[in-house]
């Protein structure tokens, strides 16, 4: 028995776990390593798909299942098997058409569990697909593909903003949508959240709720982050969202989740008793 038995840890990606060059700190890696070997359990939460989320994990090592596609996804890598799915469900197709005509310069990105298709592409898709080392096809559809898990719109930040600020105005019952960085709108299941996927992996582990912990840095971690136990977002975080966290820890370009496990460590007996 470590003294992080039976806690459970989730890191978003980009961000938060990678540094500003899309590299895993070496403080980080260190600090997983160290919470994993003294019984803790940690895992990935992060919008990206299986295969983006592979490459990052032939750098370092995770022990619990990765949430995928912003909670889409609950994929154990050790098993190679998805353990909890929400793909989108057809009638995304009308909040998917809207944003296409409303806000015909966004590029697309269909996102599957082995593939990525796009249209009306533009060099923000190009740049994010070659930073993820992803390959991807071209093609246009007219409804929601079966197997697809998000659909993400990918545009200048101010055009990012007024998109998301249409998404409000609109009433679609089984989607959600969701900034993922000042360059990504994301529409997901209704049901599928970081949050809720945390909430289900807890459940599956047998991990009370508080005894999770999770750190994040965007608007889409938020979910997670009021569901954890105890929440951390870094300070490279958006100012208006870090007052919902339990604290704030150290940038990711200085190591945030080696800060966050460290603080964990120091103050683990208020952590177990939190939620």
């Amino acid at each position: 028995m470590g003294k992080f038995s039976n806690l459970l840890l989730y890191s978003d990606v980009d961000g938060t776990f990678l540094d500003d060059a899309g590299q895993i700190h070496t403080k980080n890696r260190a600090a997983v390593e160290y919470f994993m070997e003294q019984g803790g359990l940690f895992g990935l939460a992060s919008g990206r798909s299986t295969l983006s989320i592979q490459r990052i994990l032939s750098d370092t090592r995770i022990n619990a299942p990765a949430i995928l596609y912003n909670g889409a996804l609950c994929y154990d890598f050790q098993k190679g098997e998805v353990l909890h799915s929400l793909p989108l469900p057809s009638q995304a197709w009308e909040a998917v058409s809207g944003l296409m005509e409303h806000f015909p310069s966004l590029a697309i990105e269909y996102v599957f569990q082995d593939h990525i298709t796009c249209s009306n592409i533009n060099d923000l898709t190009r740049k994010h697909l070659e930073y993820e080392h992803l390959a991807y096809d071209e093609r246009n559809f007219t409804s929601i593909p079966n197997g697809c898990y998000k659909v993400l719109f990918v545009g200048e930040p101010e055009d990012i903003l007024l998109a998301n600020n249409y998404m409000d105005r609109q009433e679609y019952p089984h989607i959600d949508y969701v900034r993922s960085s000042h360059y990504f709108l994301e529409l997901v299941s209704k049901e599928a959240s970081k949050g809720n996927a945390l909430e289900w992996i807890a459940s599956y582990l047998n991990i009370p709720i508080k005894n999770t912990f999770a750190v994040g840095d965007f608007y889409n971690d938020i979910s997670m982050i009021k569901a954890a136990g105890c929440g951390a977002f870094v300070e490279n975080a958006p100012d208006e969202i870090k007052t919902i966290a339990d604290i704030v820890v150290a940038p990711n370009t200085s190591g945030s989740v080696d800060d966050f496990i460290e603080w964990v460590e120091k103050n683990i007996l208020q952590c177990r008793n939190m939620g």
